[in-house]
Order: C-alpha cells, then sequence, then structure tokens
C-alpha cells in the first residue's frame, strides 16, 4: 500500500468514503471496520499528538445521551465537538469581559470531548502568539480554546486568525476583540454557564465525544462545498 504522508494528526479520509483518525504513537490509527483496513497515512508532525480518543468506548447512558443531545444546541458546544470543519470556517470568538474560574471549568469539562492529554484550554497571559501558532498545526479534531484575550492583543489576534485559517485546527477565542477583527471570525454566544455544573461534571465527556468522532468518520454527509474545500487542504 502506498504511504501517504500527512501533516497533521485527526480524521483524514482515503479516496473513498473511509476515514482514518491518526493519533500517533499514542495509539495510532483506526477506522470505523475496526482495523480491517490498514491505514494508508503516517502523520510528519514534529509536535506529538494531543488526544487519546479510544477506539472502543462503553456507551453513554440514555439520560446522558439525552441531556448531551440538548446541550449540543449551544454555540460553544457545537463548536466544540471533535470534528473537522472546513478551513476558513473553523474560527470564532465569545465575547467576554470578566473570564471567570467557574467558565474555565466548565470549557475545560466540553474540552474533554476530544481525550485530551494535556488541557487545550489555555490563556494568552500564559503563552504566546507563536505558541498559539504552532498549536494550530497539531490535529483537526481538538479544538483550541485561547481565554483572557484583551484589546490590547488585536494585533496578535489578527496575525494568529490569518494562519488559523488555513490551519486544521478550530479555534476558538474567549475576550475582548476590535470588530474590524471579526470579519473572518463566526461570533458565537453561550448559556454553558446557565447549566448545572454538577450535571455536566456527571457527563462522561470521553465517551460522548468518542461517539461524536465516530458518527463523523462513519458520514460524509457534508455539502460539496464543504468536501471541495477539504480536497485543497496541503
Amino acid at each position: 500500500m502506498r504511504q501517504i504522508e500527512v501533516s497533521y494528526y485527526g480524521v483524514h479520509w482515503d479516496e473513498g468514503p473511509l476515514a482514518f483518525l491518526e493519533q500517533g504513537n499514542n495509539i495510532g490509527s483506526f477506522n470505523t471496520l475496526r482495523g480491517r483496513i490498514k491505514s494508508p497515512f503516517h502523520v510528519i508532525n514534529s509536535r506529538p499528538c494531543n488526544h487519546i480518543v479510544p477506539p472502543t468506548n462503553p456507551k453513554a447512558h440514555e439520560i446522558h445521551q439525552r441531556y448531551f443531545e440538548n446541550l449540543k444546541k449551544d454555540p460553544l458546544v457545537k463548536a466544540m465537538l471533535p470534528v473537522e470543519r472546513a478551513m476558513g470556517s473553523n474560527i470564532f470568538h465569545i465575547n467576554c469581559d470578566n473570564f471567570s474560574n467557574d467558565f474555565f471549568i466548565r470549557l475545560t469539562l466540553l474540552s474533554k470531548m476530544s481525550s485530551p492529554i494535556i488541557s487545550p484550554v489555555i490563556s494568552f497571559l500564559d503563552t504566546t502568539e507563536l505558541g498559539i501558532i504552532e498549536e494550530l498545526g497539531i490535529t483537526n479534531i481538538q479544538p483550541l480554546i485561547v481565554t483572557n484575550i484583551s484589546l490590547e492583543d488585536s494585533l496578535s489576534v489578527e496575525r494568529i486568525c490569518k494562519i488559523a485559517g488555513s490551519s486544521p485546527r478550530t479555534l476558538i477565542l474567549i475576550g475582548n476583540i476590535e470588530k474590524a477583527h471579526l470579519v473572518k471570525i463566526q461570533q458565537i454566544t453561550t448559556n454553558i454557564c446557565e447549566e448545572d455544573l454538577s450535571q455536566l461534571i456527571s457527563l462522561p465527556w470521553e465517551s460522548l465525544g468518542a461517539s461524536e468522532v465516530k458518527y463523523y468518520m462513519q458520514s460524509r454527509r457534508a455539502s460539496q462545498s464543504f468536501m471541495d474545500d477539504l480536497k485543497r487542504k496541503p
């Protein structure tokens, strides 16, 4: 089998409708045919994969599943699902004047859908512009959430978003951004902070997220324009 080199981890499609989830040395590769077809992909990336989505996982209880299905109506929850998005439609912003610890906890819980090794929720105060840009090229199924953005960071945000628009990873920005820089960013709102925190904590996020990944891999019900965008990926 001819080996296909790709530059990032996550979901990759062969020439047909079969998808492979590439996770490097952490867990290798798997597809929805339970390994009966070997992956043709080989990831060349200097950074290690930051997610271990389990190839097999227990199905969430129907009570949890029903609650989760309702949560998915929230724009933030939808943006944080561990699925691939067309480049150029993968940047989101939530306006937030005072980022609270409560919001941080909820974001961290949502991020568990991608089974992270290290939390993908980072503060702009604790990283660099280059650090964020490097993160954007690692995977296409684990959103990167950057919090504590202020108006003073506008130039950095503009440079980051230019690169994010042609990168595989979903980027979610939390904070204040000048309107001039919101042209290519999807402005969203969320009611996640109104949800009962104990209910959120009780959800099996990793299992729910793994099911979302597998459902996505089994379904190519994407628009033709979306598929055309994917074919143009480097």
